[in-house]
């Protein structure tokens, strides 16, 4: 994360045309400082990344990059999705494994009679 955090201020620092030690000026920093943080041998306080975000007329958070390999996405969604991924298993293991038919005719027991016996398994199956 360091090293995209450099890379990143070193390539914003370059499109404004700057030196480090310019930058460095700009954001009340020393130009030692800028270039350790620009080669990931820093690491800088939010302060000094506030400092340089102004300096560099970007914000904070355009100080690092997206990766487009991560999606943030809130824990909350990752429990909810958890949970109606376990659902979805027990409701196909149900699928897998019919339910065994006690008593009543051949038809409904292979589902065939009135339709009562389908329609009570799928209303059984979405309750999960």
């Amino acid at each position: 994360m360091l090293r995209r955090l450099g890379g990143r201020v070193k390539l914003l620092r370059r499109e404004r045309r700057l030196t480090q030690e310019e930058l460095a000026e700009r954001a009340g920093l020393t130009s030692k400082f800028v270039g350790e943080v620009e080669r990931a041998e820093s690491n800088p306080s939010a302060a000094s990344l506030a400092r340089m975000a102004g300096a560099l007329s970007v914000s904070m958070g355009d100080l690092f990059e997206a990766d487009p390999e991560i999606v943030p996405v809130p824990a909350a969604t990752i429990v909810d999705l958890h949970d109606k991924f376990q659902a979805l298993g027990t409701v196909l293991d149900g699928l897998a494994r019919p339910e065994p038919v006690t008593g009543g005719s051949d038809e409904e027991a292979e589902g065939t009679g009135n339709g009562r016996g389908t329609a009570r398994t799928r209303a059984n199956h979405r309750k999960t």
